[in-house]
């Protein structure tokens, strides 16, 4: 709960829950959303499945697409959201090329 009030302060916090399988960690995660979505603020939540299997980044797909997400997004001005995924694109691109044994 400190995390969370000192998010609302305006400080940016990450939450991390960890420990043995079948310990309640997704339930623990759950009961935190839930309460956090009564509270002020906005909450986003991304969450990991075996499912996914090599899927690695589909739990930040899944966060990005969160209703806080977009509708911060929806609030950014053209010239920013082009920023953001010329941004992203690039880190994506160089990170692919690095992983590949390319330089640049």
């Amino acid at each position: 709960m400190e995390c969370w009030r000192g998010a609302v302060r305006g400080g940016t916090l990450l939450a991390l829950i960890q420990g043995e399988p079948g310990i309640g960690k997704s339930r623990l995660a759950e009961e935190l959303y839930e309460w956090c979505s009564h509270q002020e603020g906005a909450v986003a939540r991304a969450r990991c499945y075996s499912a996914y299997g090599r899927l690695a980044y589909a739990p930040i797909a899944g966060w990005l697409r969160s209703e806080p997400l977009s509708a911060a997004c929806s609030q950014l001005a053209q010239a920013q959201l082009a920023e953001l995924a010329r941004a992203c694109c690039r880190r994506f691109w160089q990170r692919t090329r690095r992983s590949n044994g390319r330089s640049h």
